[in-house]
């Protein structure tokens, strides 16, 4: 993963865990708190989402006494990660007080786009634009080692492409493309032909782009390329895409990008069921609850018995569910809870 790969000979993430020793003996939060979170940005970028966050808890933990800046980092990193796996109201909470942080930027600029707020996205991506003008490569982030300023630069021109006018597209897609070239960075040329490929709905760009994430072992990006294929084939091949990108989500847990492939599923005619356990962390508490009963093939009026509640707000609860979940019926509900079940979820 060249992309990743700190040129730094300091804040290695392959070695973060041996660094707890380190911080033990000497104290040295900086070295222990950047280490982490370089070492959370493997593992979000690999797909090990929980040991991202297992390290991005240990870092904004231990290193609450470690200079601000790299409090804020680890602070955006999580911030990112909660972002991802659609849970926003985390994300804005873990920023607060950090807003002004470089390191926030590209996550503000995401948070304001995911809620649909593109003028917001468009103020923050120009302030932080503003900032970047003038400076030199060798300035980009200070301290931060490798190309980890250059990543979040260039994460930042390809959300421009995706919430500015029709000439502020072409020039952040035109910034991208220079930064990659500059670089050398594959990660960057793949962010660099996505968004092309998605400003003017090049399907061989994204195709390359896909393959690009998909060496880099990328599964996130390359999802997401794959969702952004889905949206320019129509037909079976339409269908083939966003499934796999559906899949790909689920497995991730990336709840705000699994409900885009399934409202294109949707689109295309397809009911897009949400196969794997990860789904269950969209219900609600009461959704749990009557999911279970659901799945033994009680009509509402039993329901409504089982979990006292009105036959009215058990209505809606199942509407809830049967929509969170992909589920036609409460047939394909009974199937489902055979196949995944929800006791254990509802119950902890």
């Amino acid at each position: 993963m060249r992309a990743l790969k700190p040129r730094s000979s300091c804040a290695c993430p392959c070695r973060a865990w041996e660094v707890e020793g380190f911080e033990q003996r000497f104290g040295n939060l900086h070295l222990f708190t950047t280490c982490r979170t370089y070492l959370r940005a493997v593992l979000f970028a690999s797909g090990d989402w929980a040991g991202a966050d297992r390290e991005l808890q240990a870092a904004l933990g231990i290193g609450a006494s470690a200079e601000p800046a790299v409090c804020a980092e680890a602070a955006a990193r999580l911030a990112e990660l909660r972002l991802a796996q659609g849970r926003l109201e985390e994300a804005e909470r873990l920023l607060e007080g950090f807003e002004d942080f470089e390191t926030s930027s590209v996550v503000l600029v995401a948070l304001a786009a995911a809620r649909g707020d593109h003028a917001g996205a468009r103020r923050i991506a120009f302030r932080r634009a503003n900032d970047l003008d003038g400076e030199d490569a060798a300035r980009l982030g200070s301290y931060r080692p490798g190309l980890a300023a250059c990543l979040e630069e260039g994460a930042l021109w390809e959300l421009l492409a995706q919430v500015c006018q029709a000439q502020e597209r072409d020039k952040a897609c035109q910034l991208l493309a220079e930064l990659a070239s500059r670089t050398g960075c594959e990660q960057l040329q793949a962010r660099a032909l996505r968004a092309v490929g998605r400003v003017s709905a090049d399907l061989g760009s994204l195709e390359r782009a896909r393959s690009l994430f998909s060496r880099l072992c990328l599964p996130l990006e390359a999802a997401r390329t794959r969702l952004a294929v889905a949206g320019l084939l129509a037909g079976d091949d339409a269908v083939s895409e966003a499934r796999a990108a559906l899949a790909a989500f689920e497995t991730l847990g990336a709840a705000r990008d699994d409900d885009q492939a399934a409202a294109r599923l949707r689109e295309l005619g397809v009911t897009a069921a949400r196969g794997g356990p990860m789904a269950l962390g969209k219900l609600t508490q009461r959704e749990l609850e009557v999911l279970d009963p659901l799945g033994e093939g009680l009509s509402n009026r039993e329901l409504a018995e089982r979990l006292f509640l009105s036959r009215r707000t058990v209505e809606r609860h199942v509407r809830n569910v049967l929509f969170k979940l992909g589920l036609r019926n409460r047939a394909d509900a009974a199937a489902y809870v055979v196949r995944h079940g929800a006791k254990s979820r509802s119950t902890s």
